[in-house]
């Protein structure tokens, strides 16, 4: 196959709140690299339908079980993190150790980060989160336990959240018993 590494191919997921995107492009050693993870298909940049391989098939199928609220493993390995700022990749890296089932608030993880100040800036990684469902920034959420921001919207959120057995209290916040600490 010729080099298209910059050409843009997509595929997406159905899902209850609409479409979710894959970005993929080609590189010849590797063959198909996720590059992106859109919740809103309108942010979408022009692509060409990505041809059905293993590698895509495998990804997103993936992303659908994710979505219905099952355990998934996914390796950072096989995506560009490179790309990233060290300081958005180590936040990342961090987040993406949350497991299923619990939650850690924006300070805390910033504390992980190596960040104790910084939980502002932790709100802009996660909404600068180029994968999200595969680095679940939606177990990231306010000390208070409210859910705070998400790109696929407070509902989505939620969801995944009791999908994955997070319990909520009787106002909608996070139950204390499900965050972890530093």
């Amino acid at each position: 196959m010729e080099e298209t590494m910059d050409k843009l191919f997509s595929s997406f997921v159905s899902s209850k709140w609409g479409p979710i995107s894959l970005l993929w492009r080609h590189k010849n050693e590797i063959g198909w690299q996720l590059v992106r993870v859109y919740l809103s298909p309108e942010r979408l940049p022009p692509s060409e339908p990505v041809p059905l391989e293993e590698s895509v098939l495998i990804w997103t199928e993936k992303i659908r079980q994710a979505l219905s609220g099952l355990p998934v493993d996914f390796d950072l390995n096989t995506l560009p993190l490179s790309l990233l700022k060290p300081w958005h990749r180590r936040v990342l890296i961090e987040c993406h150790q949350v497991p299923r089932g619990r939650v850690m608030s924006y300070k805390s993880l910033a504390i992980k980060a190596g960040m104790p100040s910084g939980a502002r800036p932790i709100g802009m990684a996660m909404a600068r989160n180029p994968f999200p469902l595969i680095i679940p920034c939606h177990r990231i959420v306010r000390s208070d336990g409210k859910l705070g921001g998400y790109g696929g919207g407070w509902a989505m959120k939620r969801d995944l959240l009791f999908r994955e057995g997070i319990r909520f209290t009787p106002k909608g916040s996070v139950d204390k018993g499900c965050f972890i600490y530093p």
